[in-house]
């Protein structure tokens, strides 16, 4: 791509975390020397974490994969032998096939965690192999079930809305510290910029950081009762008559019986239970109906706690019940510039998803209420051990270290090792992949193309990644989804990866090739 001595500047973005900050990269003699925020970026503004700085360290560390390999010895033992991509898709369609025809596709698990680009990919892959079993840890105790809680609660997920010309004047932060740390790395320079314009910020977390120095309350709460909390907040709301009437009349359902489940929630309970002061609790709810436009900010630690699902539905309320819900500066719908990648939801039957782990015992994670349903970790893992309901033999693991992602390290450990065949694709030998038949080198955010829309932020921006180098022999996830279902004679419904992206331009009138070199200056003109 580039002539030596060379130096050529690149603008991409960065997806060291789910967000997308806009960045240049800067290549010398087909090597990249230099990450760069690109001030035209919308989302960024010229700003970089320390996270997208460190994506070089990555790119070219030594202990990268940068080949296929197959195991030699007993798993585990550590010996490898280099082998071609050629002979890693023969074994990976013998070992597919030969699964499917002992236990039936459902045996095999797809497992995956919640990587930049890939997941709706693997998804895809999933359905179009025919197993009804996607297994991904994040979809279950980290953003997952935020995500499913809002879809039930509200029918989309809303995000702050930083972007507009009305900021919000109090954030609740619960359970995140954006400032530094979180899933839109991006974020940490809007709060920032919202604390200096003025913002006030109530935040709700057992330890002291950056925001509790900033906010005009901090509720240090103890671990895990975050759920009497927000229904104490709710109970004062109700009782003092503090919200928003008109709202809850026009665009509520359950009013009477949220009332009804509240009432036991009193100042002085809710205080025994979360160790925060009867005069903060009732100092906050009031803040939280006075001040407005109000928002909310919050972060994965909510979801590690039991009845998460019903957690983040008792606070996604609170901004409701206070009329903060679809306004500006308030908690808005994130937009999503781009349709989704079409997973292949029609591949399986409905027979077949009925038999996704946990589709019964948990419907609204693996059963059909969840449009992208993931199979139960715990009860999978004990499917790999036991063969109940059936048993799952094999394991496509792609981005996931699941013996440090999934609860209960030492029972992964034994699943896993009760399988017949397991590949992992990922980016170092981690635990996981050391455990594997089969390790494959999967590329990153520098190393492949990629158009993303952003569902999960209020800004209304479409982003292009590029692949600008490759390290070794690594390939895209998508890439070897695509070789793998044309050698198993699957359909998965587009001959490049291109294919997909041109359908998610095509409402935009782009396709990838002239989209991935226009800059914001470009499209603005446009």
């Amino acid at each position: 791509m580039n002539k030596l001595n060379k130096t050529e500047k690149i603008k991409t973005t960065c997806r060291s975390c789910h967000g997308g900050c806009g960045v240049i990269l800067t290549l010398e003699n087909n090597k990249v020397v230099k990450i760069q925020p690109d001030q035209d970026s919308p989302l960024n503004q010229g700003r970089i974490c320390p996270k997208g700085l460190a994506a070089l360290e990555i790119l070219y560390h030594p202990d990268r994969l940068r080949y296929p390999m197959k195991r030699l010895g007993k798993r585990g033992e550590g010996k490898w032998e280099r082998i071609s991509w050629d002979e890693a898709y023969y074994i990976l369609t013998k070992n597919i096939n030969l699964l499917e025809e002992k236990y039936g596709i459902e045996s095999i698990a797809v497992m995956h965690g919640t990587g930049r680009h890939h997941h709706r990919h693997i998804r895809r892959f999933a359905n179009a192999l025919g197993t009804p079993n996607c297994v991904s840890s994040g979809h279950c105790i980290c953003f997952g079930p935020r995500v499913l809680a809002c879809q039930f609660t509200y029918g989309t997920f809303p995000v702050v809305d930083y972007y507009g010309k009305t900021k919000p004047a109090c954030i609740l932060v619960w359970g995140a510290n954006p400032a530094v740390s979180g899933a839109d790395c991006e974020l940490q320079f809007h709060i920032k910029d919202a604390v200096r314009a003025g913002t006030k910020l109530i935040v709700i977390d057992p330890i002291p950081n950056e925001l509790t120095k900033k906010a005009a309350l901090w509720l240090r709460i103890r671990p895990g009762s975050d759920g009497a909390l927000a229904l104490g907040i709710l109970n004062i709301l109700i009782s003092e008559e503090l919200y928003d009437k008109q709202f809850v009349e026009k665009w509520t359902y359950g009013f009477a019986e949220l009332k009804e489940r509240c009432k036991k929630y009193n100042p002085k309970l809710v205080s025994e239970i979360t160790w925060i002061s009867e005069e903060q609790i009732i100092a906050a709810a009031r803040m939280i109906a006075k001040v407005k436009p109000l928002s909310l900010e919050w972060g994965c630690a909510i979801e590690h706690t039991p009845n998460s699902f019903q957690t983040v539905r008792a606070i996604g309320m609170i901004p409701a019940l206070t009329g903060n819900f679809d306004i500006p500066g308030g908690f808005i719908e994130g937009m999503d510039a781009l349709p989704g990648i079409d997973i292949l939801r029609g591949s399986l039957s409905d027979e077949q998803r009925d038999k996704c782990i946990g589709a019964k015992a948990f419907p609204f994670l693996a059963g059909k209420a969840n449009m992208n349903p993931s199979s139960h970790p715990p009860l999978t893992l004990e499917a790999m051990i036991t063969g109940k309901p059936y048993p799952i033999k094999g394991a496509l693991i792609f981005g996931n270290n699941s013996l440090l992602s999934l609860p209960n390290s030492k029972n992964v450990y034994k699943a896993l090792l009760n399988l017949d065949f397991i590949s992992c694709m990922d980016l170092f030998m981690t635990p996981t992949a050391a455990l594997a038949d089969l390790v494959l080198p999967a590329a990153s955010w520098m190393e492949l193309d990629e158009v993303y829309g952003g569902p999960y932020r209020a800004e209304h921006v479409v982003l292009c990644q590029k692949k600008v180098i490759r390290t070794g022999e690594c390939k895209a996830d998508e890439e070897v989804f695509l070789e793998l279902c044309k050698r198993l004679g699957r359909n998965y419904q587009a001959e490049t990866v291109y294919d997909i992206f041109d359908e998610q331009l095509k409402g935009i009138g782009e396709k990838y090739p002239a989209y991935k070199d226009l800059d914001f200056e470009k499209l603005k003109k446009k």
